[in-house]
């Protein structure tokens, strides 16, 4: 149980490794010809270097702790055999001669203890020195991966003669950028190996500077994956609304090329063109026929409705209109989200 909660408290060197293996892997199937792959190679192998390092830096140095021990020992029974031999040689010291003995002591028990300070500190600047060179190589890693990703861009449509060339479509751009920003943060994990087991204040600045250097490179990657997803989104509106445009064309000539009545319109050529009657001479007719016609023109006519524009058009025209209005509103709703 202590093991386990020991292992989920802390970074394992293997499962940082498997995990970089991994996404190596991922990144040799679908770009193979990419040198992103060959990188991640190399950040393999650099953090397999640094489990080795990390456990060197966290053993101690016993043949150095011995030798600075016993040095520490020789100075201090050289400074013990300096006051003895003081003791015995002086007797009965004047004012002047007792301040100048305190002031010479003084100095020298400063001098003695910085020297001592100096060796019982001088493993731990060894070892920061060891971490600070292998974070300083991991930062150099973060700067490699963003230029990988430096002139990976999709929105830039308009190029010159030495612009690089973009045969990646924006899917494949998507996943080129997050693969980028797997590596950054894989890139602080291994940083972070270097000061599991080792407290010091100056190796843990420098992880802490390339922490916040991968994050502020991821962070510039994801704004650029945001901007490539908005990208496609608006082209992808634009050849919705162009489909759409085009069948409603394609719909128009349809109908005019069928030559269908207008409902309502009235053919004023054929009208014209009619022959007139013969005129013959209107006789006026009697009262009491008048009388007789009266409820005939006074009962309603049948009422003809005229025929919708549904039943004129023919049936591939009708589904035609529908389902390109069914395609505008659901540009617009797009737009509108």
């Amino acid at each position: 149980m202590q093991d386990t909660e020991r292992r989920q408290k802390s970074l394992q060197a293997d499962r940082i490794y498997e995990t970089i293996s991994r996404l190596g892997k991922r990144i040799r199937e679908r770009f193979p010809d990419s040198s992103l792959a060959s990188l991640c190679e190399e950040l393999r192998d650099v953090s397999e270097d640094a489990k080795n390092r990390s456990e060197q830096i966290s053993r101690p140095l016993i043949g150095l702790r011995i030798g600075l021990g016993v040095l520490v020992a020789a100075i201090v029974l050289g400074v013990i055999g300096a006051v003895v031999s003081l003791e015995r040689t002086t007797q009965d010291p004047s004012l002047a001669v007792f301040v100048q003995l305190l002031e010479a002591g003084i100095n020298d028990v400063v001098l003695i203890g910085a020297a001592i300070f100096f060796l019982m500190t001088f493993e731990t600047r060894i070892k920061r020195n060891r971490a600070l060179n292998a974070i300083h190589e991991l930062r150099s890693f973060a700067h490699i991966i963003d230029m990988h990703q430096l002139t990976k861009d999709v929105t830039r449509m308009q190029g010159t003669a030495s612009s690089p060339a973009r045969v990646m479509t924006a899917v494949e751009l998507e996943r080129y950028l997050d693969y980028c920003t797997e590596m950054l943060s894989l890139v602080g994990k291994v940083a972070a190996l270097y000061i599991q087991h080792f407290d010091d204040q100056g190796a843990v600045a420098a992880v802490n500077e390339v922490e916040n250097l991968t994050t502020g490179l991821s962070r510039k990657i994801w704004q650029k994956i945001t901007l490539i997803e908005s990208h496609a989104q608006r082209v992808r509106l634009q050849e919705k609304a162009a489909e759409t445009e085009a069948s409603l064309e394609a719909i128009a000539d349809a109908v005019a090329e069928s030559d269908l009545p207008v409902p309502g319109a009235t053919n004023t050529s054929e009208s014209a063109a009619a022959p007139p009657e013969s005129s013959q001479a209107v006789v006026p007719e009697e009262p009491a026929e008048v009388e007789a016609k009266a409820p005939e023109l006074d009962a309603p006519t049948a009422s003809v409705e005229p025929a919708s524009a549904e039943a004129l058009l023919p049936e591939d025209s009708v589904a035609k209109v529908e389902d390109s209005v069914a395609e505008v509103e659901d540009s617009v709703a797009e737009v509108e989200d």
